[in-house]
């Protein structure tokens, strides 16, 4: 029974060691970075990273193009010392 507990607590510290360091790895990086999680995960939540990769592809083109239109769309600054 000791056993077969301490052998359950062993994996389920594994597993959690496996999601602090992918919480690490998406903390390091930074907010305009796209690219697909390449980091192993659990089975668990594989399907989530999946999911997160997918919408990252979706997000990249649409923050280019709004990016695109903003800068387009910019008014000038205007500068105080141009009337002078």
């Amino acid at each position: 029974m000791i056993v077969s507990g301490l052998i359950f607590w062993l994996g389920l510290a594994w597993e959690l060691l496996s999601l602090s360091s992918l919480d690490q790895a998406l903390n390091c990086r930074s907010l305009k970075y796209l690219r697909p999680i390449l980091h192993k995960v659990p089975y668990q939540v594989s399907n989530l990273v999946g999911v997160i990769n997918q919408l990252m592809e979706l997000l990249g083109p649409l923050i280019n193009a709004i990016t695109r239109f903003a800068v387009k769309t910019e008014p000038p600054i205007a500068n105080p010392f141009s009337s002078y």
